[in-house]
């Protein structure tokens, strides 16, 4: 993993660490209800053995959710909307 890697890691990981037995399975629950492609997708968290860490996607593994629990990552959101509602469009979509 290269620096850049490592820097923007946090944008989309949702660490969980030594998290309790009772949230964890909160989130097993949440994820179940929570997978977008049956059939197709079996869960929204992958492993990222490089990093040896799970991250979370709503839609495809390869399309990591943001971390938007992250400032920095709603600092840059917000800036792009701000971007493109500048140019006039009528709204915007985003999908999290």
């Amino acid at each position: 993993m290269d620096k850049r890697d490592v820097k923007l890691s946090d944008w989309h990981r949702i660490i969980f660490g030594d998290a309790p037995a009772e949230f964890m399975l909160e989130v097993a629950v949440r994820t179940a209800k929570a997978i977008v492609f049956t059939g197709v997708q079996k869960d929204i968290w992958t492993y990222d053995s490089t990093a040896h860490e799970y991250y979370n996607h709503s839609f495809c593994n390869f399309e990591p959710d943001l971390n938007l629990q992250n400032l920095q990552v709603r600092k840059e959101l917000f800036k792009v909307m701000q971007f493109w509602l500048q140019t006039g469009i009528a709204g915007l979509e985003l999908m999290q």
